[in-house]
């Protein structure tokens, strides 16, 4: 229970993780915010088109 909690917060105590479990949380992050900047940008240009 206790390697599940931690393995799904990746930035929970990472020093107990395995190496492969930091790479894939780390790449699972750049994932995620590399959507959310995508998501901005389609947003503000949705808004730009809805202003003209």
């Amino acid at each position: 229970m206790s390697y599940h909690f931690s393995r799904s917060i990746p930035f929970g105590n990472s020093s107990n993780l395995p190496f492969f479990h930091k790479r894939q949380s780390s790449k699972f992050f750049t994932k995620a915010l590399l959507y959310l900047m995508g998501v901005s940008t389609n947003f503000s240009v949705g808004m730009e088109r809805l202003n003209f």
